[in-house]
């Protein structure tokens, strides 16, 4: 893959996830993303209809961002790893790659990205629209 399209791939990727608070983490916004869920973005985007976000939680957690520190951490096997896989073998030039891809869509304007810290607790999150976030 290119870099322009390991770009596209990410934005894609950011893009289609929902968002979540947690609880314990009220500093902290989580990306999960949802095959079901994305499939349902793009039917109502056909339709023209309104996104509506999922009652309960599914998917996996691409994305995790820390609002005290400015902080996006991000997966390691799903994001991190590809990324090794198909374009970079360094772990900075993977950090800017990221950081450089999602401020050019201003997506995040963030000091620093690094690989995701997992909680499996199983404790109710939160939804929050992202649309609403800044």
């Amino acid at each position: 893959m290119t870099k322009e399209e390991l770009s596209k791939w990410l934005i894609n990727k950011f893009n289609s996830c929902y968002t979540l608070k947690h609880d314990y983490y009220p500093n902290r916004i989580f990306y999960y993303n949802d095959e079901q869920f994305v499939r349902k973005i793009k039917l109502c985007k056909l339709n023209e209809q309104e996104i509506k976000l999922p009652r309960e939680l599914n998917g996996i957690c691409l994305f995790e961002h820390d609002l005290e520190y400015e902080t996006l951490y991000c997966d390691t096997k799903l994001i991190w790893v590809f990324l090794e896989d198909y374009y970079m073998h360094g772990y900075r030039e993977i950090q800017l790659f990221i950081k450089e891809t999602l401020e050019e869509k201003e997506l995040f304007v963030l000091p620093g990205i690094r690989t995701i810290i997992k909680y499996s607790d199983g404790t109710k999150l939160k939804i929050y629209d992202k649309r609403r976030i800044k």
